[in-house]
């Protein structure tokens, strides 16, 4: 699919008398928006439908597989996937082998899977791989006899706020179903460090439309959207395509994702924090904490710590750091610009190490859509603490700060305890949650949301 498959819209704009106030400011509005393409800006296209056609060939629905009631040879009419027909979310094919892109709290349940193209055609996944720190997966349903329809991924690097974008997917069950707005933001944080800092997008998307592209007026993906909230319609999160590209090559080739390590845990230096702690300066990421046995403890990084710079990298927000470890692997030797609390500037040698999910569960936040939550471990002897909630979640007397230590019973010790536990629910199903809260225990009772 070569170039772009929109054309422009050309406007003639007509000067109104003065005397005519509302037409006058209909004028400025309408010199505002010419203004804009005279500064390069793209106009919206007249139709979205060149790229819908274009890509929704590519779109599929994941299914869970429903078994039959025992001996009746249909769905158990008690179970909440058969009542939703068994859509848990949207993917869309990356190569033309049949390999398919979708979040991973889609793809990690119990149940086994189903891929749905466009033209209806089903298939059982050949292989599947997770990787629930970015949320993403991958299901190959191609065994090489099928050239499969496939989206481009776009650098997700040059897409701009204010960029006109359209997300495909299957929300309530509803295959094909487009939606179109704007960038909204970049580097949004939703998590804690090394977590991917996504897209922000006004497209409208609802429960079923995580796991589906959004998608440029090229036609090209530039996210897999993952966090929905439904308290604010318009209001979306897509991990950006250059982050999918990087997880889902590492997916296909080795089944996991391999990530370089520094162990530190880092936060935006704000003007309030810069005045409290005399730094004498607004630049660079203050070192919160640093992992025992870590790269960053080694080559003797300190709270209290600025983080100017990684390499050639400058360091400003969270996401930059993420970025720019993202760029490198384990093994490679780096430099960081360090700014110590006495105010001298120094180079620091580090050598990344590779990410253990042990290692780094302490400083790593999960989102757990079936619980309304993002939490992070403390310890294994103190469980997972609760560090945001949703609407729902907090409705149901979930708060932040709260530590979770068992779920239906079975204890929690991790994150990857609570992942694995949140994996066996489906929507509606009753939780009780036991909690710390301060130093009282506390059951909090809630309804699995959807993933």
């Amino acid at each position: 699919m070569a170039g772009s498959v929109h054309r422009r819209l050309h406007v003639t704009v007509i000067r109104p008398p003065a005397r005519d106030l509302l037409a006058a400011a209909l004028g400025i509005v309408v010199l505002g928006l010419t203004g804009g393409r005279a500064m390069g800006q793209v106009e919206p296209p007249p139709s979205f439908a060149p790229i819908v056609a274009a890509v929704a060939p590519a779109v599929v629905t994941i299914m869970a597989v429903l078994e039959p009631e025992p001996g009746s040879g249909y769905p158990d009419p008690g179970d909440e996937l058969a009542e939703e027909d068994g859509t848990l979310g949207s993917g869309v094919i990356v190569d033309p082998r049949g390999v398919v892109v979708t979040n991973a709290h889609v793809a990690g349940g119990r149940r086994p899977l189903e891929v749905v193209t466009e033209n209806g055609r089903r298939f059982r996944p050949t292989r599947i791989a997770i990787d629930r720190r970015s949320d993403l997966a991958v299901l190959v349903i191609g065994d090489g006899t099928i050239a499969f329809p496939h989206a481009r991924l776009a650098d997700s690097d040059r897409i701009r706020v204010g960029d006109w974008v359209v997300a495909i997917g299957t929300p309530l069950g509803l295959r094909t179903t487009v939606t179109a707005g704007i960038i909204s933001a970049r580097a949004r944080e939703r998590g804690g460090p090394g977590a991917t800092d996504y897209l922000q997008t006004s497209a409208v998307m609802y429960e079923g439309s995580s796991g589906g592209p959004l998608v440029n007026v090229d036609g090209e993906v530039v996210g897999i959207n993952t966090i929905l909230a439904f308290e604010a319609a318009g209001l979306a999160f897509t991990i950006p395509s250059n982050t999918v590209r990087t997880v889902a090559a590492q997916l296909v080739d080795t089944g996991r994702v391999s990530r370089p390590w520094l162990g530190v845990l880092t936060q935006a230096l704000t003007p309030e924090l810069a005045g409290a702690l005399a730094t004498g300066t607004s630049e660079g990421l203050l070192v919160a904490d640093v992992a025992s046995g870590s790269p960053g403890a080694a080559a003797g990084l300190r709270p209290g710590d600025l983080l100017l710079a990684l390499d050639t990298s400058r360091l400003r927000v969270r996401a930059d750091l993420a970025r720019a470890l993202g760029q490198l692997h384990a093994g490679q030797r780096v430099s960081l610009h360090v700014r110590r609390r006495d105010g001298t500037v120094h180079t620091v040698a580090v050598t990344l190490a590779e990410e253990r999910d042990e290692a780094a569960s302490s400083l790593v936040v999960l989102r757990v859509p079936e619980l309304g939550c993002e939490v992070r471990s403390v310890t294994p002897d103190l469980g997972v603490v609760v560090v945001r909630v949703n609407v729902l979640a907090s409705g149901a007397g979930l708060r932040p700060g709260d530590v979770v230590r068992e779920l239906n019973h079975a204890p929690v010790r991790t994150v990857g305890d609570l992942a694995r536990l949140a994996d066996r629910l489906r929507a509606g199903d009753d939780v009780a949650l036991l909690v710390q809260r301060g130093a009282v225990g506390a059951y909090v009772a809630l309804k699995s949301g959807p993933r």
